[in-house]
This record gives structure tokens, sequence and C-alpha cells, in this order.
């Protein structure tokens, strides 16, 4: 007989506390530098409310506002990407927040972010693969690492 879960009237959920210290501010760092309208942003809304995409997708301005502020930038590309950018929401925005030029610029940010980290993971693989007997080959590559297969006489 196979162990089954016992209903006890109560399910347990995963955590739903955000954990500020482990998520990436950078993000919102460079968006602000360049847009500094973010900071005026109160969350009122009256941009999710007018939003085109917002009506045919879940797409809401103001939650990718929620978002890169708290520094969850693991799903922002995917939500700004939804974006038509028709500019409503900048004409009914009451502290003018310049909310066209805040989506192009998280989408570069988002761009620039994911260039440097796979630029970081080539480096990275450049220096584990790097036969430090021969400067400047890989281990792939070398003389060195290949010559069995270079010379199979050696090979026994």
């Amino acid at each position: 007989m196979g162990k089954s879960a016992k209903n006890f009237g109560y399910t347990v959920t995963r955590d739903r506390q955000i954990n500020f210290d482990a998520n990436n501010q950078d993000i919102c760092k460079i968006v602000t530098k360049a847009e500094p309208t973010l900071n005026l942003c109160i969350s009122c809304g009256s941009c999710a409310a007018t939003c085109s995409a917002g009506q045919f997708t879940d797409f809401s301005l103001r939650q990718v506002i929620l978002l890169l502020r708290r520094g969850e930038t693991k799903d922002l590309n995917k939500e700004v990407s939804k974006c038509m950018l028709c500019g409503k929401c900048q004409l009914v925005c009451p502290r003018n927040v310049s909310t066209r030029n805040l989506i192009i610029q998280i989408s570069k940010a988002l761009y620039e972010n994911k260039m440097s980290l796979l630029h970081l993971e080539n480096r990275k693989l450049i220096t584990e693969n790097c036969n430090p007997e021969m400067p400047g080959e890989g281990k792939f590559f070398s003389p060195k690492a290949n010559s069995k297969i270079l010379n199979p006489e050696q090979q026994q």
C-alpha cells in the first residue's frame, strides 16, 4: 500500500515574504539615474487604468514599477515587452512621470545587465579552460591536452 497524504483541513503554501537583501537593486539604480522621474511615481494606478496593453493582456505599468523597486528582475523583461509604448499612461500621470522613457530605460538596463552577465560567464569559462602551462591556449585546443588524440600510440 502506498502512503497517502493526510488532509488536516489546511495546506502549507510557499513563503510570500520578499527578501530585499537577496534581490538585485542595480537595475533600479541604473533606471533611476537615466530617468529620475521614476522617484516621482506614487503608484496611484492611473497608468494601469488607461493602458491599452492592459486591456488585452495582464500588463500593468504599476506592477512593473513595483517589481523594479523591489529588485525582482526575474520576470521584468517579459512584463516590459508587453508595453505598446502608446503613451496614454504618460498623458494621465498626475506626477508627469515619463513612462515611455521609463519602459525604454528598463529594457535597456535589463539588456545591458544580461550582456554583462554573459560576458562574466564567458570570462569564467575561458579562465577555467585555460591551460596554465601554455598561456593563451585553452585546454581543448592546446597540443599538450590533445596529445593523446594526436598521438594514438601514447594511449596505451
